[in-house]
């Protein structure tokens, strides 16, 4: 039962209060690895029997695993993956890439749009400018259809007021992820 229910930033999503990351989930037979895939689809239909709707994922393997683990478990509730081109802004061949790293995600959960699409932010300085051109062709996508939300991820706290800047400028930025890691709580 999910009680603790909430409308993720400006979407129309009901999303619940906590969500799953996979980034911090090594899934194989190797040392590092600490859950094999079949483990990893039991704690991700227990997470959606809990009520937990939100997926975020980051790097393309962790796109690649979560659509495993959801085949594995027979998951067809309502989710919603947050699909992210990871650092999309420090990459210099970003409005040459930005299409395509869109469609393998969508590829990868056979999915036809993306409720919730990030656009990172990376570790290096983006120009006010840089950001607002990504945004105005995100904003594209979204009214193509191929994405329903524009969000931007961000780990430094330095470009939040670049980032509040473009929310009250542009008005095209529906929600927005940054970093809290339990283990790992320094802002950086």
């Amino acid at each position: 039962q999910r009680t603790l229910d909430h409308t993720l930033g400006q979407t129309v999503l009901e999303g619940s209060l906590l969500g799953l990351g996979g980034r911090s989930y090594p899934v194989g037979r190797s040392s590092e690895s600490f859950q094999s895939p079949e483990e990893r689809a039991l704690l991700v239909r227990r997470l959606v029997s809990a009520g937990v709707n939100y997926f975020d994922t980051t790097w393309l393997h962790e796109v690649r695993l979560l659509a495993d683990s959801f085949r594995r478990a027979n998951i067809k509730e309502n989710t919603f993956v947050s699909l992210q081109y990871v650092d999309g802004m420090c990459d210099h061949d970003w409005r040459r890439k930005i299409r395509q790293e869109i469609e393998k995600r969508l590829r990868i959960m056979n999915y036809t749009h993306a409720p919730l699409f990030l656009l990172g932010m990376g570790n290096e300085d983006t120009p006010y400018a840089e950001l607002t051109a990504a945004l105005e062709k995100m904003k594209g996508f979204k009214e193509e259809g191929l994405i329903q939300n524009i969000g931007i991820s961000c780990h430094r706290i330095d470009l939040f007021p670049l980032i509040s800047r473009a929310i009250r400028e542009t008005d095209l930025i529906d929600y927005i992820t940054i970093r809290f890691n339990w283990k790992f709580r320094q802002a950086n």
